[in-house]
């Protein structure tokens, strides 16, 4: 019978069918326990039906699918939509269920006549319309001239220096359960750095929902394009009819420079043309999705407020969002800048120990009157640093290791802080070594092959460095894990990784004065003293200077380059 309504219903998406739903039901099963709402007409015919989930713990529906159904909506019979979904919203109300129920997107055909002004639900409803974009994969022409353009050519040539560059479809359950924790862990870095640390959690049962569909159902479409046997970039789509929907889609941070998911892309439209389909859907929000669009079209966003009391609160929290972004026009700062500072904020507020207070207010008053800062800056002789023996005690660029970060300290960088960093500088070819004990990141540090210019933001002012310099910086150690070596051992292994790239004349590094165990474990590993650079404050008046020779001072200007992780701290 359901199956039957799908085939039926003028509006229904993939995220409706049977296939879809009852995979999700069973994968699920343990958090949530389906709650479906139908109507039959006199005949006994199904001629609407509502999929919804109510969680296990507790709490309100949502619709069956959650995050993972693209699109939300109920399905009818032609000409029975816009009086059925009225009817399915009355008997939850009956049933006693007070909260909101929302639909993240409604497919472009649902009938919402029923939501007009004037009817019983049009003010316990907020409807929104939001633009879809669309990429018409016609023959693939379009997609092979685009690769064949001079800048694609250029990425493609430095991509294929790794190995040569391929497209590969995952048909194979057992293929994609080998590759997916890599493609989760680039998803899982990428979206907890630029949207909500909560992410981190996980969903244990992810995986195994779609490895499900990919076992029962021809719903998926997957695609991994590699260099070598090097991923770059990954897509799982879900198959929509004539479409595919852009579901996964995300890419490995190391080579970014190079645009491994605009090319993945591109590929992609080539093959999809070939197999016939007519559409990527590129489903709404995100910036870089117009560029790929030859079309669009409109979906719907609809909340449901089931009681007044939910309305209210709601109300409450829209007004609370409006007052605060026009607090922020005024400040100049944007709303993703608001949320990461009040998150940190939060974050560092809970670790704060009572004894902790007095020293952090110490902390941000004393350096307003008095501090004097020596930067000392270092080198080691490269070919010395050939012949160093080293151990590979770190592991060098792991995203595993870079989710396994959780701060101890109310000073350290938030989880979302040090994700973004680290997306960042990984983005733009850094290296990060480091080492996980127990389940957490114990110590990491930093390395540039090549850096030119570096803005010192211990002491304000520029290092201008030779050509062919290799940069150390950015080393922390977790407390609990201090005393084990672990710096000496990571400069020692850094320092010998840095004078084998192709090159390299010179190797920086950098320490306050005052930071006695550092310094001392700097020096053991054999780098040499050259010169510092000094800041000054006193009663509010700065004062900076440099015992450098001239061809190391830069010229005042602002950052050039990335500071350490903000909290982070060295050994």
């Amino acid at each position: 019978a359901w199956r039957d309504l799908e085939r039926a219903c003028p509006w229904t998406t993939v995220y409706q069918t049977w296939d879809f739903v009852s995979r999700w039901y069973a994968t699920y099963a343990a958090h949530y326990h389906p709650c479906l709402v139908v109507q039959r007409d006199a005949g006994g015919r199904l001629v609407g039906l509502l999929p919804l989930a109510v969680p296990v713990q507790g709490g309100g529906p949502i619709v069956a699918g959650s995050y993972h159904a693209e699109y939300q909506v109920w399905l009818a019979r032609a000409g029975e939509g816009e009086r059925f979904i009225p009817a399915a919203l009355d008997a939850l109300v009956q049933a006693g269920i007070r909260s909101t129920l929302l639909f993240t997107y409604l497919p472009p055909q649902t009938p919402v006549a029923w939501l007009a002004p004037g009817m019983p639900w049009a003010a316990r409803a907020e409807h929104l319309r939001l633009p879809r974009p669309l990429a018409a994969m016609g023959d693939g022409s379009s997609f092979k001239q685009s690769l064949k353009k001079k800048g694609n050519k250029s990425k493609i040539s430095r991509l294929e220096r790794i190995g040569k560059l391929r497209l590969e479809e995952i048909t194979d359950p057992e293929r994609l359960a080998a590759l997916f924790d890599e493609i989760e862990r680039y998803g899982t870095l990428r979206i907890g750095a630029l949207r909500n640390v909560a992410v981190l959690a996980g969903d244990p049962d992810k995986k195994a929902f779609y490895l499900r569909l990919m076992r029962e159902t021809p719903l998926l479409h997957v695609t991994v394009l590699w260099a070598g046997e090097q991923m770059l970039s990954a897509h799982i789509g879900v198959r929509d009819g004539a479409n595919v929907v852009l579901t996964i889609f995300t890419h490995a941070p190391f080579h970014a420079r190079h645009s491994p998911g605009k090319l993945h892309l591109l590929y992609l439209g080539v093959l999809l043309a070939e197999q016939g389909v007519a559409n990527l859907d590129l489903t709404p929000t995100g910036d870089y999705k117009d560029r790929f669009a030859s079309h669009h079209d409109d979906v719907g966003r609809l909340q449901l407020f089931l009681s007044t009391g939910a309305q209210r609160k709601y109300e409450l929290a829209r007004r609370g969002r409006e007052a605060v972004k026009t607090l922020l026009r005024a400040t100049g700062r944007s709303p993703e800048e608001a949320r990461t500072a009040a998150r940190g904020v939060a974050s560092r507020l809970a670790r704060v120990r009572p004894g902790d207070v007095p020293r952090m207010v110490w902390r941000r008053v004393a350096p307003a009157l008095h501090y004097s800062r020596e930067l000392r800056i270092y080198t080691y002789d490269v070919e010395a640093a050939k012949a160093l023996a080293a151990p590979a005690v770190m592991r060098r660029d792991q995203v595993p290791d870079i989710l396994a970060y959780r701060p101890e300290l109310a000073s350290e960088a938030t989880v979302q802080q040090f994700l973004r960093a680290c997306l960042e500088r990984l983005e733009e070819g850094q290296h990060l070594y480091t080492r996980v004990e127990a389940g957490s990141l114990a110590h990491y540090g930093w390395l540039i092959d090549r850096q030119e210019r570096s803005f010192m933001v211990e002491v304000g002012q520029i290092l201008q460095l030779p050509p062919d310099s290799a940069v150390l910086y950015g080393f922390y150690t977790r407390q609990s894990a201090r005393g084990r070596g672990y710096y000496h051992a990571s400069l020692r292994q850094m320092v010998g990784d840095a004078a084998r790239i192709p090159g390299t004349k010179h190797i920086w590094i950098s320490v306050l004065a005052d930071n006695g165990p550092s310094r001392h474990t700097i020096e053991k590993v054999g780098f040499t003293y050259r010169f510092s650079f000094f800041e000054r404050r006193t009663l509010g008046r700065l004062r900076r200077w440099t015992n450098a020779p001239a061809e190391f001072v830069g010229a005042a200007a602002g950052p050039a380059a990335v500071p350490a992780a903000p909290g982070a701290a060295d050994e």
